[in-house]
């Protein structure tokens, strides 16, 4: 009896046009992954227009050169619609496997045409019904890395530590770690509105999800939470368990990441954990958040800011487009701004300058999360701005927050610490 036919009824119960993707996708699977413990990476990326073409190899080189106690399962779903005539992507794909393929890292690809649309959350249950059923996993016992083919950068052991969080002592059902953006053409750091805007953004995801974790159930703060969920998590350094995520009834189609966090959240007996942390009179903070963050593709977030304004938590609000049509992002020529930013060779006025675009970036980013006084502070002063060189104003809502930069001394001297880091251990030169 095949893996097919032993785990059927995963694909039961959902429909016939769910069942025939399933019963497609496993039998393509069936070959290339075998049973037993691992770690899934499931990464769906669309087949057509060439819109993976930039990203996708460096994708496939960063998560081979990671090392787990169990395999690491890297599944692609190539997907396209009908009416798309499919590129090169499968090929490409099962190319860079081929050479990046090892016994602690094993690679598998499947191909999907899309008659009608779906969702991305539910192409993600698709690849997680499939790769239970092909591997023979315990959803009870097994972690999924929610990820896009976008990686930039992943710190060796940050899926080991995500592996650990939900099968080591703490038994997490989800699991989180800091992201950032970052663009191979033009690191963030050298762009310092831009990058302090995303850096505060991944230290207050960070510091909710610790205090989430730290105090008592409270359903004000729980209601909060999930308010502002959409905020606090990105992909690529989130793990779920099978299990935590049916119970919380799997992907939603759409904005599955936030749904994934606020359904598991939901489940009063989930617990979840950050994988991160930073104490924030620390002076190192921002480089380790550098250093500890994957990061991906900075194109969609830097052609929000360079456009519009928007710091990286917006990005969707102002770049979204359709998943049956060629994203112009994704195919553009990468973004370089005209100039980038070195901190030790800003003069006075150029500071001053700098001062007041990082109070309306900072403050937008604030009027995304929680008006909470204390997380604020916290993350605040972590990125080199204690109490004293910044006034803030938390009111009942987030966009009561307001925010003005007294003295930008600290954060000018942590921004350019990650710089020098930048500069010294360029990640680009690791490809």
């Amino acid at each position: 009896m095949t893996a097919h036919q032993a785990h059927r009824h995963a694909g039961d119960g959902r429909g016939a046009d769910y069942t025939r993707l399933f019963d497609h996708v496993v039998d393509q699977l069936a070959d290339q992954l075998p049973p037993g413990p691992a770690l899934p990476v499931l990464i769906p990326t669309v087949g057509f227009g060439g819109q993976n073409r930039a990203v996708l190899d460096h994708t496939l080189w960063e998560l081979a050169r990671q090392r787990c106690s169990v395999p690491i399962s890297v599944v692609l779903l190539v997907n396209r619609p009908a009416s798309r005539p499919a590129d090169d992507t499968l090929v490409r794909a099962r190319a860079a496997m081929a050479r990046a393929s090892s016994l602690a890292v094993r690679f598998a690809a499947a191909e999907v045409v899309l008659s009608t649309r779906i969702g991305l959350g539910e192409l993600r249950q698709l690849m997680l019904d499939a790769v239970v059923c092909v591997q023979r996993l315990d959803p009870a016992r097994t972690g999924f890395v929610i990820a896009d083919d976008d990686l930039t950068h992943l710190p060796m052991g940050v899926l080991d530590d995500l592996h650990q969080a939900v099968t080591g002592s703490a038994r997490a059902d989800l699991a989180v770690g800091p992201v950032l953006f970052d663009s191979p053409e033009a690191p963030a750091p050298t762009m310092p509105v831009f990058f302090a805007a995303d850096a505060l953004r991944a230290l207050l995801g960070a510091k909710l999800v610790r205090r989430e974790v730290a105090m008592p159930a409270d359903p004000e703060r729980a209601e909060q939470f999930r308010h502002y969920a959409e905020s606090i998590a990105l992909s690529c350094n989130l793990i779920v368990r099978g299990s935590a995520l049916a119970q919380a009834g799997g992907f939603v189609p759409y904005n599955e990441i936030t749904g994934v966090l606020r359904g598991v959240h939901g489940v009063r007996s989930a617990r979840l954990v950050g994988t991160w942390d930073f104490q924030p009179h620390d002076d190192d903070v921002l480089a380790d958040l550098y250093r500890s963050a994957v990061r991906i593709s900075a194109r969609r977030a830097l052609a929000a800011y360079l456009s519009r304004g928007v710091p990286s938590v917006a990005q969707w609000r102002v770049c979204r487009f359709r998943s049956s049509r060629v994203d112009p992002v994704r195919v553009a020529e990468p973004v370089v701004p005209d100039g980038t930013q070195l901190i030790s060779h800003l003069r006075p006025h150029q500071i001053r300058t700098l001062s007041e675009e990082l109070t309306g970036a900072l403050t937008s980013t604030l009027r995304y999360f929680p008006p909470d006084a204390d997380v604020i502070t916290d993350s605040l002063t972590a990125l080199g701005l204690p109490p004293g060189s910044v006034s803030i104003s938390v009111g009942r809502d987030a966009n009561d927050t307001t925010l003005q930069i007294k003295h930008a001394s600290g954060l000018l001297d942590r921004l350019r610490a990650v710089q020098e880091l930048v500069r010294a251990e360029p990640w680009a030169a690791s490809g």
